[in-house]
């Protein structure tokens, strides 16, 4: 469900805070609720725009992965986490992607950006620097932009 019709600002509003969510760590120093929070602030900005459904489960997911990703034997051999970097991000698109849901070419670019994006998010933009500037800083303004068009 979309609140009425977006305004610019609200666009706005969406995409810093992915930028300021996308930069949150949730690495060896974090506890499990940290890193929960962190799975929440990833859904959190689309309240911009909206609610759906698949926001509530981004943070699920980026959960249970992560925990996976760090059991010893089967799990952390098989769940790598360039895959669950992608997986989240897919994740986040899907929840993109459910605003756009008229617009079949806008819901599969969603998809693409947000696990191309997370998955990517080791690499630094020329000229930008600093770690992680594709998942900081690009992926959010593709995503916001793909709303932008899409609704």
């Amino acid at each position: 469900m979309i609140w009425q019709d977006p305004q610019w600002w609200q666009y706005i509003i969406l995409c810093v805070g992915w930028m300021v969510a996308f930069s949150l760590g949730y690495g060896d120093g974090r506890n499990w609720w940290q890193r929960f929070f962190v799975g929440c602030c990833y859904a959190i900005p689309l309240l911009a725009i909206g609610i759906n459904p698949w926001m509530a489960v981004i943070p699920v997911i980026f959960i249970v992965l992560f925990y996976l990703s760090n059991r010893p034997g089967v799990f952390a051999d098989t769940v790598v986490w360039k895959i669950v970097e992608y997986v989240i991000g897919t994740s986040i698109g899907i929840a993109v992607a459910y605003f756009v849901k008229d617009h079949e070419w806008f819901m599969i670019t969603a998809m693409a950006v947000g696990g191309i994006g997370f998955a990517a998010g080791g690499t630094d933009i020329p000229g930008i620097g600093g770690q992680k500037s594709i998942r900081r800083f690009l992926t959010p303004i593709l995503l916001t932009g793909i709303l932008i068009l899409g609704i």
